[in-house]
């Protein structure tokens, strides 16, 4: 029985380090008088004179990704046959124009040179389907896919927008 109750190990260096690293970090916050919670919990703003913009960009960016989600529902999948191209294709372009109609609410000097390349985009994206809903092609599952991809391919600039948005918040 000698054998099984052996003494325990000394801790090793990198479980003493991360102990010790873990009341180095936390140290400042106490002594502050401040919580934890408190520092990661607050949220950074977009300034006063970008609020009502970044809330508009937001807007748009929903309508945007629904347009986006509603043209990918016409690929299928391995459980669902997928919706047919030309209603998917017809959310798309509702959702596109409806995004189109939100622009100018989130247009602002900070943002202009964002702004302009999203509205060519949901334009090019607009164009692009209306020239496949006119043609009505038969597609197989990878030139869906391509053609699918072609048409959101435009709208990428939303995602520059967005990452300036982001940093502009303090």
């Amino acid at each position: 029985m000698a054998g099984f109750y052996r003494e325990h190990p000394e801790p090793t260096f990198s479980a003493c380090a991360r102990r010790a690293s873990r009341r180095v970090r936390a140290a400042p916050a106490r002594r502050a008088g401040r919580s934890y919670n408190a520092r990661v919990l607050r949220r950074k703003r977009l300034p006063d004179d970008l609020a009502e913009s970044g809330e508009g960009f937001a807007f748009t960016l929903r309508l945007v990704e629904s347009a986006k989600e509603s043209i990918a529902t016409a690929l299928p999948t391995s459980r669902t046959p997928g919706r047919a191209l030309g209603e998917a294709l017809f959310g798309f372009e509702e959702d596109l124009r409806d995004a189109g109609g939100t622009m100018d609410g989130w247009w602002h000097p900070a943002v202009a040179s964002e702004w302009e390349p999203c509205r060519d985009g949901i334009l090019e994206s607009l164009r692009r389907a209306e020239r496949l809903r006119l043609d009505a092609p038969e597609l197989s599952f990878d030139q869906m896919a391509f053609t699918i991809q072609d048409l959101i391919a435009p709208l990428e600039p939303f995602e520059d927008a967005a990452d300036v948005f982001r940093a502009l918040r303090t």
